[in-house]
């Protein structure tokens, strides 16, 4: 890709591309334009702030790369007044006024900079476009797209040629990734095509969409795709649209418009601002006719659709408002309250689903965050779906972000699976035969190795993802079927982040101290013996302290230290430390030789102890404990414990 600085000694190349970007400022402005009018309805909105500054940043950048000098100046200073809104919280009357003339301003400082020969290349088509869409001559004028391909100059060529009447695209091309990025964030282009046959071409999508500055672009990924799992990477990652080449010209630019109508097309608004109840109501119900009438071909809405009753329907439409009355109840402060019995259905559906992951930041965005950190190479995941379409779906998925998966089509393998593996994460279905998703997870938390694997429930009804979280069934996150790819991954890296987080501070040579909430004795020592090999683990509980000793990756010591002084060392202790679920540990650093009392790995010095806890746990729950004729306690183990249990 030709720098800036490098385009201004080819004769005409810098003046196409300084006309290309005073072309397209009329749009940009208008568009900058729409966020400040959502900024003025309320200054101490967030998201609008945020937009805005992505907006005048990107301009800024492309000002200062093409030397308009002051419009550069005063994009400066527009993003300095968002800097300090964001720092304060809002925006005063002066800052709002001042962004106003900002953006009137840009347009004559543009044309001001423009040499004479330039601005008469393209002067009429650039003139006040963004008042109007219409030249002199009075036919209605498509502005051009703006397209960065990153790849070869055939697909710039593709896209470029003459669309016969149809939508223009403007591209520019590189075949550098880091060029790419610097592209993007300058130019800020409607769309970017990638080849993915490119070197980085995964990791150069990924950057895209992790920077807030190119976040919102949509990306097309071309490709020779072998195989649905190259493809699933991409879509993985929150691609718009994955094409096989080779491409057909047309094919591509119709992928490109189709991306582009779903983008300006969407109903979703920045901000609502504060609206009367009447504006509300008028403005829900254009959405509700823009979603199920306009979204559709016009041949199709004359269609019958027979509901009958039309229960379903109007339970989903009741629903929602019971949830917006009750979300105007509490945002007017008790204000606005609504009397009168609603109609049969007129129940808020699951309520804020996402807000309990134990351990875990909530994440905002598309998968960016505190999570965002989270590697998930290797990660042992159990997928249980009784639909075959969505187990595979999931578990391809989570392959492609580079997890080790197994797959089950029913609770009762699942469990088994997880018994076999020890997993990092079960995600499940709640409806499935035998044993269901609900049951499968309180299973696995009453599991003495892995009551701490956090297990994701899905489910096609939001209304039966809250009750079941409302019965307790204790997941870690409740995720609709429907939800993106790139929304699973994402959720997937937060309810992973407790342990990630254990895993990071194990990895270096410190000492390590904490508390065992949510974490049970054995994941502590699976991940000291991977991470640490030759280490002492710590635990102490209300009755015990208990030192193990790891070489080699594994437990060769284990003592059991009472409040009076005695002590215990051996395989039974190993057994009673796994039971202990609550109190502190320490990891700390111990490489001095001794002599082993224990032989094998941990997992099978643990091997022997969890069977028999599962074994005890099978016999005396469910419809088992009516099989039960004596029981039979261990006076020893219990003896310490009963001492300093209050009577």
């Amino acid at each position: 890709m030709v720098e800036p600085e490098a385009k201004d000694k080819q004769p005409g190349r810098l003046g196409g591309a300084r006309a290309d970007f005073v072309a397209s400022l009329g749009r940009k402005v208008a568009d900058a334009r729409d966020v400040l009018g959502a900024l003025e309805e309320d200054p101490s909105a967030a998201s609008p702030r945020d937009e805005l500054r992505r907006r005048l940043h990107a301009l800024g950048t492309g000002a200062r790369l093409l030397r308009f000098d002051s419009m550069a100046r005063s994009l400066q200073e527009a993003s300095a007044v968002l800097e300090r809104a964001a720092i304060t919280g809002a925006l005063g009357d002066s800052d709002v006024g001042f962004l106003a003339q900002v953006l009137d301003d840009l347009p004559a400082l543009a044309w001001g900079e423009v040499p004479p020969h330039e601005s008469g290349e393209r002067g009429e088509r650039g003139e006040r476009e963004g008042d109007s869409d219409k030249p002199r001559g009075g036919a209605p004028q498509h502005l051009p797209y703006a397209v960065l391909v990153v790849g070869g100059e055939a697909l710039a060529e593709a896209l470029s040629e003459d669309a016969g009447g149809g939508r223009s695209f403007e591209c520019e091309r590189t075949e550098d990734a880091q060029a790419a990025i610097d592209l993007a964030r300058a130019y800020a282009p409607d769309v970017v095509v990638v080849d993915a046959e490119l070197d980085s071409a995964p990791e150069l999508v990924e950057a895209l969409l992790d920077d807030p500055l190119t976040e919102p672009v949509p990306i097309i990924v071309l490709g020779n795709f072998t195989s649905s799992e190259h493809a699933a990477r991409f879509v993985a990652l929150g691609v718009a649209k994955t094409l096989p080449k080779p491409v057909p010209a047309e094919t591509l630019r119709r992928a490109c418009e189709e991306v582009l109508d779903q983008r300006d097309g969407r109903t979703m608004r920045i901000t609502l601002g504060e609206p009367t109840l009447e504006a509300l109501g008028n403005r829900l119900a254009e959405e509700v006719r823009r979603a199920l009438v306009e979204s559709v071909d016009r041949p199709a809405r004359s269609c019958r659709v027979p509901l009958g009753e039309g229960t379903e329907v109007l339970g989903a439409i009741w629903g929602a408002i019971a949830r917006i009355q009750e979300v105007i109840t509490a945002k007017s402060g008790g204000t606005i309250r609504f009397g009168g019995e609603a109609p049969e259905g007129a129940v808020a559906l699951a309520p804020w689903l996402h807000t309990e992951v134990p351990g875990a930041d909530r994440m905002s965005g598309r998968g960016r965050g505190a999570a965002a950190d989270v590697r998930l190479d290797r990660r042992r995941v159990v997928v249980a779906d009784d639909d075959p379409g969505v187990t595979w779906f999931i578990a391809d998925l989570l392959r492609t972000a580079g997890c080790e998966v197994h797959e089950a089509l029913d609770g009762k393998t699942a469990l088994d699976l997880a018994y076999k593996v020890s997993p990092e994460l079960v995600v499940s279905d709640i409806l499935m035969p035998g044993l269901d998703g609900f049951a499968l997870c309180r299973a696995l938390k009453r599991d003495v190795a892995l009551r701490d694997t956090p297990v994701i429930l899905l489910s096609w009804k939001e209304d039966l993802l809250q009750r079941v979280r409302e019965l307790g069934a204790s997941a870690a996150a409740y995720l609709r079927k429907e939800s993106d790819s790139r929304a699973i991954v994402a959720r997937v890296r937060e309810v992973l982040r407790p342990r990630a987080r254990i895993e990071s501070r194990l990895r270096g040579n410190d000492e390590v101290r904490g508390r065992l909430d949510g974490v049970t004795v054995r994941l502590l020592l699976e991940l000291a013996c991977t991470l640490r090999k030759n280490a002492r683990v710590t635990v102490r509980d209300a009755s015990f302290l208990y030192d193990v000793e790891l070489r080699d990756g594994a437990p060769v010591r284990v003592t059991r230290t009472a409040g009076d002084g005695s002590f215990q060392r051996g395989e039974r202790v190993l057994a009673a430390l796994l039971g202990v679920g609550a109190g502190r540990f320490v990891v700390a650093p111990s490489d001095e030789p001794m002599k082993g009392e224990l032989s094998g790995t941990l997992a099978q010095q643990l091997a022997r102890p969890i069977a028999v806890a599962r074994g005890a746990l099978f016999a005396t729950t469910g419809a088992n404990t009516m099989q039960i004729e004596r029981l039979v306690l261990d006076e020893i183990a219990l003896e310490d414990y009963l001492r300093a249990t209050p009577e």
